[in-house]
């Protein structure tokens, strides 16, 4: 998880002009925490959220996939993103996390991930 603008959030970010959304997640998770040897295991949602930026709203379409790394370091932010920290969690950090979580990412991630059983991907 990273934690930027008081919240603790996931990486993600925007498509390249021509680039696919997969390879476009495995990129922003590298970008933004430094993980690397990445595996898609598959997409598990597409969801939408508005953001303000200048004088308008914004309307984010992301595609969030769930992944698997045989990097075990240590992750590390990206500062000019301002991402302040970014941390491995077990599934209690995570709940913790949460408390102080964007609504969209405690709705994926207890749909997603934590209300269902741990299974090692790889």
């Amino acid at each position: 998880m990273i934690f930027r603008n008081g919240k603790w959030d996931l990486p993600k970010g925007k498509i390249e002009a021509g680039e696919e959304a997969d390879v476009a997640a495995v990129r922003e998770v590298y970008e933004e925490c430094g993980i690397g040897e990445l595996k898609l295991s598959k997409q598990i949602k597409t969801s939408f959220h508005t953001y303000p930026y200048k004088d308008t709203i914004i309307l984010k379409k992301t595609y969030w996939f769930l992944m698997s790394s045989t990097d075990i370091s240590t992750p590390v932010p990206q500062l000019e993103e301002g991402i302040v920290e970014a941390r491995w969690m077990d599934k209690a950090e995570v709940k913790k996390a949460l408390k102080n979580a964007y609504s969209s990412i405690v709705e994926l991630l207890n749909e997603q991930i934590l209300e269902t059983e741990y299974r090692p991907l790889g």
